[in-house]
């Protein structure tokens, strides 16, 4: 599982589905809970800058496969190129593991 921060370009997000922190909580986290189970995502922000995200669990499975499967790829590569993962420890894949 991943942790420590995540840094969201929100300038990549559509301003529709940015939330704050305050609309979220006056809306009630069971709306954007549904909000997420009916498809739409959505970033709560404070103070400018991204806080959380809010997904359903299609898309959060979605997105931890691929994390996985860049993983692999990694490691297949640098296995094919007799290359040690584990020689740096900021290598790409290690750093990957790590997410």
């Amino acid at each position: 599982m991943r942790t420590g921060p995540v840094e969201v370009h929100l300038h990549d997000v559509d301003a529709r589905d940015l939330i704050s922190v305050s609309d979220a909580n006056s809306k009630g986290i069971a709306a954007v809970v549904v909000d997420a189970e009916r498809g739409r995502s959505r970033i709560i922000v404070r103070n400018s800058g991204s806080a959380a995200a809010v997904v359903n669990v299609e898309e959060y499975d979605r997105l931890e496969d691929m994390g996985e499967n860049l993983v692999l790829m990694v490691e297949s590569v640098v296995s094919r190129n007799s290359l040690s993962v584990k020689s740096t420890p900021n290598s790409v894949a290690a750093r990957l593991r790590r997410w």
